[in-house]
């Protein structure tokens, strides 16, 4: 039994065990405390009370995996703000702390209030977080972040945005180290979700990889698009280029390619490649 579970004994005996093991030896209602015939696997109906059970083998905010309608109202309020990575011990402190001053059993909604401190200081920090996620590749910290933030916010007269800091971190590593072609893959991600267009940053990374073929003798290459690609992705498939024609018109991305585009990402995500070909009898291009 892992340290911190519950235990329970089984009947009259003197045998300790799991939760687990105990809802399914003496699977009982929360409600009227009479047993089921067997364990509930999901949401079922109590033949006994009539009332409605939920089933949640993964919480451990009540002692048994058997819960009443209201207690899985309750997880399913506690469970967004562990996932913020707030201890479910401090949910259950700030509850026998409310229960103590006010006398009274209080509800999932006033305990997240009164949590809202610690709430609104670990959203802060997942912002930082999902901002400097793909920058922490090439060792921008949070405190990197922070800094940025400070300096940014003396230029502009107010605080930026996480999105403003995070764009002014990639063009200061871009210009400190020239860029390099995950560098510029990441970039492409990072402006593709947050809606930006990031063209320029697949040409980058395009014109970076058609180079280091260069570099290493290679003479032809073949665009090749994806299975589902759009039509004008689908036009330039198969053809193939010298390195010097695929640099000199840069097809790839595809500037025309509409694949991706919805309300929430206005520009498109060209994922048309090159491949390396030996050369052809007659090498052509459309």
């Amino acid at each position: 039994m892992p340290p911190g579970e519950p235990a329970f004994l089984v009947d009259d005996q003197k045998e300790v065990v799991c939760r687990e093991c105990h809802d399914e030896l003496q699977p009982i209602c929360p409600y009227c405390r009479s047993q089921f015939a067997r364990r509930p696997k999901a949401r079922t109906k109590c033949r006994a009370c009539g009332n409605y059970v939920h089933v949640n083998n993964t919480q451990r905010l009540f002692d048994s995996t058997i819960l009443t309608v209201d207690q899985a109202a309750e997880y399913r309020a506690v469970r967004n703000i562990l996932y913020l990575g707030i201890p479910l011990q401090t949910y259950l402190d700030r509850k026998d702390a409310l229960r103590t001053r006010n006398g009274l059993e209080p509800k999932p909604a006033e305990v997240i209030a009164a949590l809202q401190p610690e709430i609104s200081e670990r959203q802060a920090e997942c912002e930082v977080a999902r901002a400097i996620r793909r920058l922490a590749e090439f060792g921008v910290t949070i405190r990197d972040f922070e800094q940025e933030r400070t300096l940014l916010g003396r230029r502009l007269g107010r605080d930026p945005s996480a999105v403003e800091v995070k764009y002014a971190l990639w063009d200061q590593l871009i210009a400190q180290t020239g860029g390099s072609e995950s560098m510029y893959g990441y970039l492409a991600t990072d402006q593709y979700m947050d809606g930006r267009d990031s063209l320029a940053a697949r040409r980058a990374q395009t014109t970076l990889q058609l180079q280091k073929k260069q570099e290493a003798h290679v003479e032809f290459v073949r665009i090749l698009a994806a299975s589902n690609c759009c039509d004008a992705c689908r036009a330039q498939s198969d053809v193939v280029l010298t390195i010097k024609e695929a640099l000199a018109r840069m097809p790839v991305p595809c500037e025309a390619c509409t694949f991706g585009i919805s309300q929430t990402e206005p520009y498109a995500c060209c994922r048309c490649m090159y491949i390396s070909v030996p050369r052809p009898r007659h090498p052509a291009s459309k």
